[in-house]
């Protein structure tokens, strides 16, 4: 969605094109690609053989990775929400009068913080007279208000939908974990009765393995037995 989202809002609009800038919408591409490589990466670990988890090491780190990304990019579009009246106005300084009156026009506003900045032309700031009569008690009045509305709704939900990649991150990375636990703990516990029923062949019925034929023995049969062989018997 990330990558979807920095390509859509790059299409020419005044107040998208202040509310997300550029180095935003980069920023978003390149977290979008990252999760989509952790993606493919998860692929590869998951039809890897029940026994292999050198996948799931990998994946592990492309998801610490992936979660330091998103923490840092939701992070910066926070910080920069925090001083929206201040950021905007540099934007604001800097369109070109033309994008400037067509915003005023769409809400009916002179300037961003007083008319002394507002450019004279279109349906509404018509003349300099008009703009001087504006109450500076009535905040609607100026074109602060309306685009600091715009930007706080959109940069708020931007940086709320990053940070929600972060839970989908962390439970990956828990449930990798988990399944790495338990694939060793089988493994571990399959050798311990391999181990077991070699001691138990070779010690117990020294004649039954002579007279007899080599069998190989389910390895589920010696789970429950191994509370009764000491580790030390085990390891002899």
């Amino acid at each position: 969605m990330s990558i979807a989202l920095s390509i859509v809002w790059r299409a020419p609009s005044i107040l998208m094109n202040m509310a997300i800038s550029s180095e935003f919408l980069t920023a978003g591409m390149i977290l979008g690609i990252m999760l989509g490589v952790t993606f493919f990466v998860s692929l590869g670990a998951v039809v890897q053989r029940n026994h292999v988890t050198i996948g799931f090491v990998i994946l592990n780190w492309f998801l610490i990775v992936d979660a330091v990304a998103v923490l840092t990019v939701g992070s910066l579009i926070w910080f920069f929400s925090l001083r929206q009246r201040a950021e905007f106005q540099v934007k604001w300084t800097a369109l070109p009068d033309a994008d400037r009156i067509t915003l005023q026009d769409q809400f009916h506003c002179c300037g961003y913080f007083t008319a002394a900045d507002a450019p004279i032309g279109g349906a509404f700031c018509q003349n300099t007279t008009f703009a001087n009569s504006l109450s500076a008690n009535v905040t609607t009045n100026f074109c602060v208000t309306p685009i600091t509305l715009f930007t706080d709704y959109t940069l708020e939900n931007t940086f709320t939908t990053i940070y929600g990649y972060m839970a989908i991150v962390l439970s990956l990375l828990v449930a990798s974990l988990r399944y790495q636990k338990e694939t060793r703990g089988g493994a571990l516990q399959e050798n311990r009765c391999q181990a077991w029923w070699s001691w138990f062949r070779l010690n117990a019925y020294p004649a039954w393995t002579r007279n007899r034929k080599h069998s190989s023995k389910p390895v589920g049969v010696c789970i429950h037995s191994l509370n009764f062989i000491p580790t030390r018997a085990i390891r002899t």
